[in-house]
């Protein structure tokens, strides 16, 4: 079985890295090509990777993949506009997105599992039951914010469903001890009091959630992880060892972390294309 699951691992891990490898080039301008790459071709891919593993049938899981991309896709392109939306409008997108990255998850498992992240909280549903766990990532993030002094902003929390800290602002408007006017850290966003490019940093925690399919997660690569965290521990590092690699492939390149890695380019792909479309 240890054998059967180290094979997985390393058949997604080349399979990941052929497709970053292919379009992560460094002149290339992010468009709707890599939008379907990212959100529909690597779930359905790996969807059928983890079917001919576990034994179902292949055809169900990349298809499956496939259509929780395209529920990722449709809540990613509705989240770059929530600060201009109503709450109601900021949850509908993130159920969408939730309910299609669990999809995704389960393409090819025999059993069906429903994620979804509130702050440092992961709440999983299976077998009519709820199971509570902190994130690891996530729950550090949210302790440094604190360590760090900026402020929960309750408002925002509650219509985003994301936690949503506050922090004061430099003269030339950047937020305190960053040159961002916002960021964003594993699903955990910082603004300033007036909430501006909180769409923007929406979408990075979407990403967040999406990356937990990925193979690289520390419960992958080091054997029993998952035992020797406990159960009330959730492994959410997908997303950090997809940025890290990221912002590694540009400090090699010599390439800006804020701007021209990939999910910088989904994220303004997105908010240049969807939020002035449904401001019209």
């Amino acid at each position: 079985m240890a054998a059967k699951k180290s094979t997985m691992f390393f058949s997604c891990l080349i399979i990941i890295a052929f497709l970053f490898l292919r379009f992560a080039k460094c002149t290339y301008a992010y468009s709707e090509k890599n939008f379907y790459i990212t959100n529909m071709t690597i779930p359905a891919v790996l969807g059928a990777i983890k079917a001919y593993y576990e034994g179902t049938p292949i055809p169900r899981a990349f298809f499956q993949g496939a259509f929780g991309g395209f529920m990722m896709q449709e809540g990613l392109k509705g989240i770059a506009n929530a600060e201009n939306k109503s709450s109601g409008y900021a949850w509908r997108n993130k159920i969408i997105f939730n309910i299609g990255s669990s999809l995704a998850e389960c393409a090819g498992s025999k059993d069906t599992v429903f994620r979804m992240d509130m702050g440092p909280v992961w709440l999983t549903f299976k077998d009519n039951k709820v199971k509570y766990q902190l994130g690891l990532n996530s729950t550090v993030v949210v302790l440094s914010h604190f360590i760090e002094g900026s402020k929960i902003d309750f408002k925002r929390s509650f219509k985003y469903g994301t936690f949503a800290f506050e922090k004061k602002c430099n003269k030339d408007g950047t937020l305190l001890g960053s040159s961002a006017l916002a960021y964003s850290n594993a699903n955990i966003i910082t603004t300033n009091s007036d909430g501006e490019h909180a769409g923007h940093e929406l979408t990075h925690t979407f990403q967040y959630r999406r990356d937990m399919m990925s193979p690289l997660k520390l419960s992958n690569v080091i054997p029993r992880f998952r035992e020797r965290i406990g159960d009330l521990w959730f492994d959410d590092t997908g997303w950090t060892a997809n940025w890290g690699l990221q912002c590694a492939w540009a400090d090699i390149r010599h390439k800006d972390k804020s701007f021209e890695i990939p999910l910088e380019k989904e994220a303004y792909w997105l908010e240049g294309k969807y939020k002035t479309n449904y401001n019209n």
